[in-house]
């Protein structure tokens, strides 16, 4: 059985091609050059109903969750500096060990939100479920090398 965006899809498709038929049997007869534009206005308006039910179906928080996985890896980002080796006394590598180990609680928390934030981006550009695919792959991209190069450290 169908899901109604399945549905709506089928059905957004199949009056495609109802139209483009339509446009076909009249082409090159003289008595059809207003039913022709009438097609082509048609056929114009429901390209913009399948764009706009493309980008209806793009998960809601998508956006958000995007923004707070990179301000968390931007925060992780931020402590880095506090683990630079700065003397070798036992109490500051102690210290310096304990501030690791939390920077790295850190990224593994968030690890599963980050991946899933990935995927979720990259099926969303190859649906075109939004109005500029390629800035949010960059974007996707960019959270995807950040995380990587903090793990890294």
């Amino acid at each position: 059985m169908l899901s109604s965006q399945q549905k709506i899809q089928s059905d957004l498709t199949s009056h495609e091609i109802s139209l483009e038929e339509m446009k076909k049997h009249y082409q090159g007869k003289e008595t059809a050059q207003r039913v022709l534009s009438q097609i082509e206005v048609a056929q114009k308006k429901m390209q913009d109903v399948s764009m706009k039910f493309r980008l209806f179906q793009k998960p809601a928080n998508f956006e958000q969750r995007l923004q707070e996985s990179k301000m968390i890896l931007d925060e992780v980002k931020m402590h880095l500096p506090a683990l630079e080796t700065k003397s070798v006394e036992q109490e500051v590598v102690q210290s310096q060990l304990n501030h690791c180990v939390n920077l790295y609680k850190s990224l593994s928390e968030v690890k599963s939100e980050v991946e899933m934030v990935i995927k979720t981006g990259r099926q969303i550009v190859q649906k075109k479920q939004t109005e500029n695919p390629k800035e949010l792959d960059e974007r996707v991209t960019a959270l995807k090398l950040h995380y990587n190069e903090l793990g890294a450290k």
